[in-house]
């Protein structure tokens, strides 16, 4: 489990109950390309708690509920812990509005004692937002501890 959570400690519910609500919103498992890429839909309902207040009357999903469905999904599939250091090259290119089906695809790519997670989310095919995760591989957590 990456032991950093992205979620700001400032808001009401605890990160537990927002990931618990992303993880409600995905429609299908993680499956593998033959290339190594991974991919997991979502849909978000306009009743989903993070559109609460981003905007009324023009919703849209929040970054940080961005980058945390890259969290959650690949802490879900990682062979063991892994510390979440920096999030790099972060770019929004389009809202993300309610009801809309969003494809999360990432890649993995080992680096020394890193990994990093290339983040996609495509709406229709075209990509919208990338981002890249970066962590510490699970034996430099252990022994870095």
């Amino acid at each position: 489990m990456i032991d950093r959570p992205l979620q700001p400690e400032s808001t009401g519910e605890t990160h537990s109950d927002m990931y618990a609500e992303i993880l409600a919103c995905a429609v299908d498992e993680v499956s593998k390309s033959d290339d190594g890429t991974y991919e997991r839909s979502f849909r978000f309902p306009e009743t989903f708690a993070g559109f609460d207040g981003h905007f009324p009357g023009q919703p849209i999903l929040p970054a940080i509920v961005q980058l945390l469905m890259g969290q959650i999904t690949i802490t879900e599939h990682a062979d063991g812990p892994i510390k979440l250091v920096e999030v790099r090259s972060a770019k929004f290119r389009e809202m993300l509005k309610p009801d809309q089906l969003i494809c999360l695809r990432w890649t993995e790519k080992p680096c020394q004692d890193r990994i990093e997670y290339k983040v996609k989310l495509s709406i229709a095919q075209a990509v919208v937002v990338s981002f890249t995760l970066v962590g510490e591989k699970p034996e430099a957590t252990a022994h870095g501890s």
